[in-house]
């Protein structure tokens, strides 16, 4: 008796197109969602990636050497010019950091490649 009752009750509901409008909306969010999960995963290991860790930590060091080079002569606040070289040290130490990382990944075969 019950079980017919929501049987029945699923019969009228399922004929509803209000029903399956929300069912098709559902699914599509569902969709977005994986899609949106995997771009960001995808994204993730490309930008934590030791190969990536290393061209930011060099890209940073080139921009501070020309910003020291082009207010190394002028009239700059002291403190920026001693940032500046601060910088300089910290971005070659981070260098030499991700270099290592790099060879022993590279050594030991842990390294995961990051995809394009």
């Amino acid at each position: 008796m019950l079980f017919t009752l929501i049987k029945n009750e699923l019969i009228k509901l399922m004929k509803k197109s209000k029903t399956w409008i929300v069912f098709a909306l559902f699914a599509a969010f569902i969709a977005v969602t994986i899609f949106a999960q995997y771009r960001s995963d995808k994204n993730m290991r490309v930008w934590s990636s030791p190969e990536k860790q290393l061209e930011m930590a060099q890209d940073n060091l080139n921009y501070y050497n020309e910003e020291l080079e082009l207010n190394k002569d002028t009239d700059v606040n002291p403190e920026y010019i001693t940032y500046l070289q601060e910088a300089i040290e910290n971005s070659k130490a981070q260098i030499e950091n991700c270099e290592t990382c790099t060879k022993y990944f590279q050594h030991f075969g842990a390294c995961y490649k990051a995809e394009p």
